[in-house]
């Protein structure tokens, strides 16, 4: 049985949620960081996708992950947040995600 997006979104919440309950920063390592960071920006994706009235918005969060990820170090994976693109860029241009599995209890995520 497939989640609906609302069930999926909720689950997401959850998990964020759960993450920063459980978790102290200084215990995530750059791997978790960079899942994180990805996890994100699929989210900034995926709403500028359902939601395209938000492009801007969402275009200045993965301009954000983009410096982020610049200060920790973490390379960008393949097609992501690109800080030269323009916000009507990415609002105009939404991709459609591609699925990663994320380890146990996730059936996959949507990333760019």
């Amino acid at each position: 049985m497939s989640n609906t997006a609302g069930q999926v979104a909720e689950q997401l919440a959850e998990t964020a949620c759960e993450l920063h309950d459980t978790t102290g920063w200084e215990e995530l390592g750059p791997a978790a960081v960079e899942d994180a960071l990805q996890a994100i920006e699929i989210t900034a994706l995926a709403l500028t996708i359902a939601r395209p009235g938000i492009g801007t918005e969402m275009a200045a969060i993965l301009r954000a992950l983009h410096t982020a990820r610049t200060r920790l170090g973490i390379t960008p994976p393949p097609n992501g947040a690109d800080e030269t693109r323009d916000a009507d860029e990415a609002q105009a241009t939404p991709r459609r995600p591609r699925r990663r599995a994320l380890g146990h209890g996730w059936r996959g995520i949507n990333t760019p």
